[in-house]
């Protein structure tokens, strides 16, 4: 189950980089700092959500590997979408 997660984690990661970099692309450079912080923000979220250990418990490593394909996905999917309005 591992090895499975772990290959849908690098799909929506690499869905995830893929939209990032198209948006960055179709932004001005004051758009572009502001997705940059934006990014850099939801990333330190996603890895305080899907932590092994919150709030000094320890969840199993498959809860926090999917938790974190979860999250990429939501934010690779929402990057997409913003690709249409911009």
């Amino acid at each position: 189950m591992r090895t499975c997660i772990a290959d849908e984690l690098d799909y929506q990661d690499k869905r995830l980089n893929k939209a990032y970099r198209a948006l960055m692309a179709k932004l001005s450079p004051p758009l572009q700092a502001k997705l940059k912080a934006e990014e850099k923000t939801w990333i330190q979220y996603r890895d305080n959500r899907c932590a092994t250990v919150v709030d000094g418990i320890e969840r199993p490593e498959l809860d926090a590997l999917s938790c974190k394909v979860n999250e990429t996905g939501r934010q690779a999917s929402d990057l997409e979408a913003r690709l249409f309005v911009q």
